[in-house]
């Protein structure tokens, strides 16, 4: 499996003498560009707000390609809403083999208790599925009072992205 190449490049990276911590992302060693090739990861993904999350969606894929990943190993699971994600987390969980699963959503501010409802329900869910997983799982769905200040967390797909690299590596 991809955990145990992991380990492997791990092994042989204390032979050669990596000083640096493996998961820097900065000059990537060829062995390391590697074993991204292999990696495993699933996206799960709100439909809701779709104008702010398909442009998260790309700027988060978009990172996973820079960093070495394949494409053909991103898979994407599409629900209704953020609050559909954490049964699809599990639902993935139970059924695919992945190193990580990126959820991405974005839960707008209205006019009523909706917002807290959704949010809190489902960033428990999730915490919840990420300490009982083997794998990790990494919250990117944007929690905003407004449309201009989820415009501008859209940036973030880099951080996720990068996030997941660096929790497949622990």
């Amino acid at each position: 499996t991809s955990f145990i190449y992991i380990l492997g490049i791990l092994w042989l990276g204390t032979l050669i003498g990596w000083e640096k911590p493996v998961f820097k992302l900065g000059a990537q060693p060829f062995l390391l560009a590697e074993l991204f090739k292999v990696l495993l990861i699933t996206f799960a993904v709100s439909k809701f707000n779709e104008n702010i999350v398909s442009k998260l969606l790309d700027s988060t894929e978009k990172r996973l390609l820079e960093i070495g990943i394949n494409k053909k190993n991103i898979h994407k699971l599409y629900v209704p809403g953020a609050f559909e994600i954490p049964f699809a987390v599990k639902k993935s969980m139970n059924k695919f083999d992945q190193d990580a699963i990126i959820c991405l959503g974005a839960i707008i501010r209205g006019e009523t208790s909706h917002y807290e409802l959704i949010s809190n329900n489902t960033f428990s869910s999730l915490a919840n599925l990420n300490i009982s997983s083997k794998i990790p799982i990494i919250n990117g769905i944007l929690t905003t009072e407004n449309i201009n200040q989820a415009e501008k967390r859209i940036v973030n797909g880099k951080y996720y992205a990068d996030t997941c690299i660096e929790m497949i590596g622990l």
